[in-house]
């Protein structure tokens, strides 16, 4: 099962390279257009970033979890296993 789930996740994200290279870009201030990916959202995405990262840390923290094991935990139960079941609800209409 953990393999199907990553490899739907590599799918899901491979499909939206494009975007997110806009995305890591727009983070790091390299590309030219920040303004433009920017206009309609309510924080930057250095702001969204580093609270990612902060909400993260809190959450290996207040779990008392070794940081290997958190980050682990953190990119399978808060990013890859959302991420794959939302996209495969919204592609058959399951809710």
């Amino acid at each position: 099962m953990t393999g199907g789930i990553l490899a739907f996740a590599i799918m899901i994200l491979w499909h939206a390279k494009d975007y997110l290279r806009e995305v890591f870009g727009a983070a790091i201030k390299v590309t030219p257009k920040v303004k433009e990916l920017e206009a309609g959202e309510p924080v930057s995405y250095r702001t969204a970033f580093i609270m990612l990262a902060i909400g993260c840390l809190l959450l290996i923290a207040s779990n008392q979890m070794d940081f290997t094991l958190g980050i682990i935990f953190f990119i399978f139960a808060g990013f890859i296993y959302p991420l794959v079941e939302a996209y495969a609800q919204g592609f058959t209409g399951m809710v």
